[in-house]
């Protein structure tokens, strides 16, 4: 007899709709308003939100629910904020979609209107008066026009001013010192008609801080501001050169298309339109909320089971505090558009954060097992994606993160704080004005949470632009046992004066495996490690560093690393670098130590089977040693100096030619054709 499996259809899904040409009143259990408007989709997210409430009263739901929001704008008055009564289960996840083949978009802006067309300096000027902006009530930073981003006005319109002299300030005075005035030099800033609108932006060392203006004196070239800068203004920790500045937000300076300032005390916004541009046609979008989305729970009562698909959240403004200037690194105070606490088993996928001017995502304690992946993260006033200490195992894969930093430059495209068994794999990093990728975040041997980290397959490139120091493509701090950072593609990561690494193993960054990653073309070493204990760093290629290739910052009793079986390969610079050497934070000077004591600068670091190679055939300098003299000391144990055979450095094509003597020490070459996307 013929045996008969029962089949289990999956229970079918309870869908509503949202349109802008909706009705809070009807059912919203139709995507078009029906015939003679007597049902169709609801018009705002908070009625779909109360909907989906509805069905869970007096019992668990049983069936999976979706929320679908059609093509269009929809402008919150406040954050949407879903907790605990608005999560699903495993059997009964709830989804919240864009319609299939639309992009709705979920808003923390407001649109400006009722422009008037006027004449300003022999430009046509489009002007909006503000009222709450005159009150007090609303002031922004940012403006999008027709879906894109508007600079406030800028001086000098290229490049940077620098600041010409710091009253008591010599190089002996530490990092940490602020400031709250400066000389400037001749004829760089005037004593402008509002100059509590004017906002300075000052590049130092790995931050920048933003300072509003109390007032300029022409006379003795002095700017003075209205809260103290994050620290010293120079440019670094051995230099006592005046850090470079731009000046924002100037109404003298309203001459460049494309370019607004807004004015406090009359409430009127200035915008110089670009060509084409219509104050009938034109979209303009400027922020009010800080955070579009929240799926906040508590610690006994978290969301679950929430999915957020086909959205984009845009629009979002946040100011620092009264008087802070900024962040000590990483921009780590300011929050994130769409925010994860106290959450558990949700998702933001296929998706985009833009035109904010925060983080783009922000994961915050009591939050666990939340997938972001294959979302655009982009045009960001700070970083893509950061994770809070609190929370674990958070799948961080396939998004495409680029150009962040519009305001807060210190900000990192995904940073992880003290947070373990989190996956950063298969991004596609681009554009940061500071580092790429950051995990660990304690400094030194402190106990920590980042353990079990998985940073793979990652694309990480147009790191630091010049623009800021002392970072990385990847960069980590703490005791990170477990971590693994393999098989990442890096390349062109540049700093302002140093520190621009591929692979940057801070404060105390210990117990990682760095293998099989591919790093070229930064203006420091590939590898650098400041100080930290047993890390293995195996099977990498390092090549292009413009005046080093590999690095250590400081000499400790204990292993620092290993560095075996990796390719070495570059054309200037020196084979070593500041290893051997270090910043002395107690003096501010970089404390080179003599050639007689090579044998104390290489302590604890253990070099073999390594192939080193100048393009340029010239000696390597191992210390101040040739590599004969250098293997005579112990170092470099079944090492060779020859041409690795790569298809063709100048098509970045790193892959070994047949006969290449790298597979004779062991190396095994690996594929990133799978790196990024």
């Amino acid at each position: 007899m013929k045996r008969t499996e029962k089949i289990t259809l999956a229970p079918k899904e309870i869908e509503f709709f949202v349109s802008p040409d909706g009705n809070d009143a009807w059912s919203g259990r139709r995507g078009e308003p029906a015939r003679g408007g007597r049902d169709g989709p609801f018009a705002t997210v908070e009625r779909a939100r109360k909907a989906v409430r509805d069905l869970k009263k007096g019992g668990i739901l049983t069936r999976p629910a979706r929320v679908t929001l059609r093509e269009g704008r929809y402008f919150l008055r406040r954050p949407l904020t879903l907790d605990a009564r608005d999560g699903g289960s495993p059997s009964a996840p709830i989804t919240w979609a864009g319609f299939e083949g639309e992009r709705p978009v979920i808003s923390g802006g407001r649109r400006i209107e009722n422009w008037t067309v006027e004449k300003l300096n022999g430009r046509t000027v489009w002007v909006s008066f503000i009222p709450e902006v005159k009150s007090g009530r609303w002031y922004f930073k940012q403006l999008f026009v027709n879906g894109a981003r508007r600079s406030r006005t800028r001086l000098p319109a290229h490049g940077f001013y620098r600041v010409a002299k710091l009253p008591g300030v010599t190089k002996k005075t530490r990092y940490n010192v602020k400031q709250d005035s400066f000389v400037f030099k001749a004829g760089d800033l005037r004593a402008w008609k509002n100059p509590g609108d004017v906002e300075i932006v000052a590049f130092h060392f790995w931050v920048a801080s933003r300072m509003g203006v109390k007032a300029v004196d022409e006379k003795k070239r002095t700017v003075f501001l209205d809260r103290p800068s994050i620290s010293r203004l120079t440019d670094c920790f051995q230099s006592g050169k005046g850090a470079p500045y731009c000046v924002e937000n100037v109404f003298e300076a309203l001459k460049t298309p494309g370019q607004w300032y807004l004015e406090r005390k009359t409430g009127k916004l200035f915008y110089l339109p670009l060509p084409g541009e219509s104050p009938e046609t034109a979209e303009v979008i400027a922020p009010v909320l800080s955070q579009v989305l929240k799926l906040s729970g508590t610690a006994k009562q978290k969301v679950q089971y929430v999915s957020l698909e086909n959205l984009t959240f845009s629009h979002t403004q946040w100011d620092l505090p009264r008087d802070s200037a900024g962040f000590g690194q990483a921009a780590v105070g300011v929050p994130g558009a769409v925010v994860f606490e106290n959450a558990e088993c949700c998702a933001l996928r296929r998706s985009a954060v833009e035109h904010v001017g925060t983080y783009g995502v922000e994961v915050k304690s009591g939050t666990m097992d939340i997938d972001i992946a294959a979302n655009e993260l982009a045009d960001l006033g700070a970083g893509g994606v950061i994770v809070r200490s609190g929370s674990s195992r958070n799948h961080i894969e396939r998004n495409h993160v680029h150009h962040v930093g519009q305001i807060y430059h210190e900000a990192v495209a995904v940073i992880v704080m003290d947070s373990g068994g989190n996956e950063i794999v298969h991004n596609h990093i681009h554009h940061t004005f500071y580092t790429g990728i950051s995990a660990g975040w304690k400094w030194g041997y402190m106990p920590s949470a980042g353990f079990g980290n998985i940073i793979e397959y990652n694309h990480i490139h147009d790191i630091g632009q010049g623009i800021l120091s002392d970072m990385g493509g990847i960069y980590t701090l703490g005791v990170s046992t477990g971590t693994r950072l393999r098989y990442n593609l890096i390349h062109d990561v540049n700093a302002r004066t140093y520190g621009g690494w591929g692979i940057y193993l801070d404060e105390g960054s210990a117990d990682m495996l760095v293998e099989n990653n591919l790093v070229y073309r930064t203006n420091f070493s590939g590898f650098h490690q400041h100080y930290g204990r047993d890390n293995i760093v195996q099977n990498n290629i390092f090549a292009l560093g413009r005046h080093e290739q590999v690095a250590r910052g400081r000499v400790e009793p204990h292993n620092s690393f290993t560095f075996r079986r990796n390719i070495v390969y570059y054309r200037e610079g020196k084979t070593f670098g500041a290893n051997f050497a270090w910043y002395d934070h107690r003096t501010d000077k970089l404390v080179m130590l003599k050639k007689k004591d090579v044998m104390l600068r290489i302590k604890n670091v253990a070099f073999r089977d390594n192939l080193y190679f100048n393009a340029a055939r010239k000696p390597l300098d191992f210390m101040g040693f040739d590599f004969k003299r250098w293997r005579a000391l112990g170092y470099d144990t079944g090492s060779l100096v020859a041409d690795p055979l790569f298809v063709s450095v100048e098509k970045a094509d790193f892959r070994l030619r047949r006969g290449s003597p790298a597979q004779k020490l062991g190396f095994i070459p690996f594929d990133l054709s799978q790196a990024g996307l």
